[in-house]
């Protein structure tokens, strides 16, 4: 019967381990690369720092949103792009807490895995929505 079993030595590497260790490194910095990205493309793309002032009329903010369509457009399908870094951080951080809870059910990795999806698409829903907005700013020449 010893000499039936299938065992690999214990020198051997199986594939996983530097695909898991690599996998783990791209989540982890997914994190970091997410939020820098996001306060590129809305700071400093979109051009949405300082806001508008609130004693604006509408068509001095229309006209701030007609000159910075294409910006708005440009920084808000940048953050549709940056969402899935969000995600994979989401992903990352609720395996770990899956190991620290110990139990098979683990209910505060459940509420982080919904609260990470739901961040996810509220950033996507939003993001898309600002962007419609964009294309629809420059178009307004009624209000001008």
């Amino acid at each position: 019967m010893e000499a039936m079993r299938t065992s690999l030595p214990a020198t051997v590497r199986t594939p996983s381990q530097p695909r898991e260790r690599i996998v783990w490194k791209v989540c982890a910095w997914s994190g970091p690369l997410w939020i820098v990205g996001a306060l590129i493309a809305v700071f400093w793309v979109a051009r949405w720092f300082p806001p508008p002032q609130e004693d604006w009329d509408l068509p001095t903010l229309v006209n701030f949103y007609a000159d910075n369509s294409v910006r708005s457009r440009i920084g808000m399908g940048a953050m549709v792009f940056l969402s899935a870094f969000y995600l994979l951080w989401t992903m990352a951080i609720a395996r770990i807490m899956r190991e620290l809870e110990g139990t098979s059910f683990a209910p505060l990795t459940i509420l982080g895995i919904c609260g990470g999806f739901g961040t996810f698409f509220t950033t996507i829903l939003l993001s898309i929505l600002w962007a419609a907005a964009a294309f629809q700013a420059s178009r307004m020449d009624a209000w001008k």
